[in-house]
């Protein structure tokens, strides 16, 4: 069944994960931050100067499992965003960590967390 929208129009949902096979995508959280970043100080402890570098990206995704494959740790990724701030709308990365949740009342959850930072040109 269609969806009836009245009012503005607006973003809704997640985007379809091609980059996770055999997984429901039911929620995506991206940030967007600086790798590193620093301030210093001057001899009365007052911040001078703000340093910031390397944009980054940290990706979390909650899906329900299909099937037993998962991705692995160490391997590339590209996740599909509904907004611009992946590049272009998708992002890739190095998976660095997934996490199952298992429960005798609920399907099987799995967390996907992605690093991606914009100084490394390719995930291959």
């Amino acid at each position: 069944m269609a969806a009836t929208l009245k009012g503005v129009t607006v973003l809704f949902g997640v985007a379809a994960q091609g980059g996770i096979s055999n997984f429901l995508a039911q929620s995506l959280t991206v940030t967007k931050n600086f790798e590193l970043n620093d301030k210093a100080a001057d001899e009365t402890g007052v911040t001078v100067t703000l340093r910031y570098d390397g944009i980054g990206r940290e990706i979390s995704i909650e899906g329900i499992a299909k099937t037993v494959d998962m991705p692995e740790v160490g391997a590339s990724c590209t996740i599909a965003t509904k907004t611009d701030v992946g590049v272009s709308q998708t992002i890739t990365g190095v998976v660095e960590s997934v996490e199952e949740k298992g429960s005798n009342k609920d399907f099987v959850r799995v967390t996907v967390k992605v690093k991606q930072l914009d100084a490394i040109a390719t995930y291959v």
